[in-house]
Parts: structure tokens; C-alpha cells; sequence
């Protein structure tokens, strides 16, 4: 998902752009100007090109008089008719231009609401797209660790179906002179010492070792097979208890583990 992940990001990030670029419309206030957001200038329009107003004086609306003789009535009368006029004229068309740049006020409005639009669209589809991958990819998963399963009980099958526990445990390293209990324990006896099992042993709550005699440790040592201890314990030095690699059990242990949960029959 990295590479769907980098093409909806950067899908996000030019919508972004976008939108900015719509995000100054450009509506004036009742004197007929606005502030530019990008400059923080003041400026007007009322229907013409970005200006000042130098002295009060709009550029657009003044009007030349050079050469005109202001004490005759006539000319007088005519000026201020023909000024009246393109006052007029001029107001008519700032109203105009007024109504035009309301007009486009609104279509940056909608722009801006069609590319947030778009950008939620894109981020709800990146969602959706990412979501299908999973399930795709979570039955794929499965399949697959089905297919394995089903391997490994085949092969399970054809090598211990039928099979006795001590079979197992010989196939996987039990010494011949060693057997497993109806206690799933492993047990011999030295030849010497019939009585003697060398897989029981005894150890204490305080000591690290673990000991072949109650002598050795004191009689309120608990007995204990040593596939228990063998991982957290040591052998002690004195009386020399069983100290044979033992790891064989603990992987008879696990296929038992394996036979019972794919249901495979063993004596």
C-alpha cells in the first residue's frame, strides 16, 4: 500500500493548491475596494483595473477642465451637465461591474465547494481502496496457512499415523534403554540399582542445582522428573545426576501437541 499511499497523497496536495488559488475571490466593499491578501495592500476596482485613490481622487472619474474659462455661465451650465452625466454613467457602471463580480464572487464559491468536494472524494476512495486491500489480503493469508496445514498433516499422517508413544519418542533421539511412563514422563533404571530411577531427581526452593540423592540436598528437597528442571537447573557437581541431552523429549512433547490437534490417531 506504500505506493497507493504516495499517489493519493499527492492527489491531496495539488487539490490543496487548487483550492488556495480559489480561496481569494475578490468581492469589494461599499466604497467599491478590497484588501489583497497576498500583499495586505488596499486597492480599488469598482468596475476598473487594481488603483488608487491619490488625494481622494479616483483616476477613472476625474474630469478635465484644462483650457475651459470657469466664470462664464454657459460654459458653467455645460460642464456641470456633461459632469452630471459621466457621474452618471459612471455610477451605472461600477453598479455593473458590481453585479459581475458578485456573479464570479459565487462561481469561486462553488469551485472552492466542488474541490473540497473532490478532496474528500479521493480521501473516501483511498479509504475504500485500503480497506479491500486488507480483506484481500487477510483471505490470502489464510488460504495460504490452510494450504500449509494441510500440508504438514499430510506428511504428520504418513510418518506416526498409528504409531505408540514410545515409536514417537525413539524416532526423535530416546535412548533404547528409556521409556515413557503413564505419566508421559521418560524413566530408566541403572543397571546397578534396579530401584534407582536416574530421571527422578530432587531440588530445593533455594538451591540452583538439582541432585540424583535426598542426601545430597536434605530431606526436604521435592522429587521432581528432570525434563521439569533441566532448563532452569543445573546438574550438581557432588552426586552427578542424570546430565544426557534431554531434547529430545521436548520436541516428543510438541508433535504430541501436533497429532492431537490435527486429530491423529496414535497408541
Amino acid at each position: 500500500m506504500t505506493h497507493w499511499s504516495r499517489i493519493v497523497s499527492g492527489l491531496l496536495v495539488v487539490l490543496l493548491l487548487i483550492s488556495n488559488g480559489y480561496a481569494h475571490p475578490g468581492r469589494t466593499d461599499a466604497n467599491g475596494g478590497h484588501y489583497d491578501r497576498s500583499t495586505g495592500e488596499y486597492h480599488y476596482h469598482h468596475g476598473y483595473p487594481a488603483h488608487q485613490h491619490p488625494g481622494g481622487i479616483c483616476p477613472y472619474n476625474f474630469d478635465d477642465k484644462t483650457g475651459q474659462n470657469s466664470s462664464t455661465g454657459g460654459s458653467s451650465s455645460v460642464s456641470g451637465t456633461s459632469s452630471s452625466s459621466k457621474v452618471s454613467q459612471n455610477t451605472n457602471t461600477i453598479e455593473s461591474n458590481d453585479e459581475k463580480e458578485d456573479k464570479q464572487d459565487s462561481r469561486f464559491q462553488l469551485s472552492g465547494i466542488m474541490v473540497y468536494a473532490g478532496i474528500f472524494g479521493v480521501y473516501l476512495l483511498y479509504r475504500v481502496i485500503r480497506l479491500i486491500y486488507y480483506i484481500l489480503e487477510n483471505r490470502r493469508r489464510k488460504k495460504q496457512q490452510k494450504e500449509l496445514q494441510q500440508i504438514e498433516r499430510a506428511e504428520l499422517l504418513r510418518q506416526y499415523r498409528g504409531k505408540s508413544k514410545q515409536e514417537i519418542a525413539h524416532s526423535l533421539g530416546m535412548p533404547s534403554d528409556v521409556t515413557i511412563g503413564d505419566d508421559g514422563y521418560p524413566h530408566r533404571s541403572e543397571p546397578a540399582t534396579d530401584t534407582m530411577d536416574r530421571y527422578i531427581v530432587y531440588v530445593t526452593q533455594t538451591g540452583s542445582a538439582y541432585h540424583s540423592r535426598l542426601s545430597c540436598c536434605g530431606y526436604t528437597a521435592k522429587k521432581v522428573n528432570v525434563v521439569d528442571v533441566a532448563q532452569n537447573y543445573f546438574p550438581c557437581s557432588r552426586c552427578h545426576p542424570i546430565s544426557e541431552n534431554i531434547d529430545w523429549y521436548y520436541e516428543y512433547r510438541e508433535l504430541l501437541d501436533k497429532l492431537e490437534t490435527y486429530q491423529i490417531d496414535f497408541s
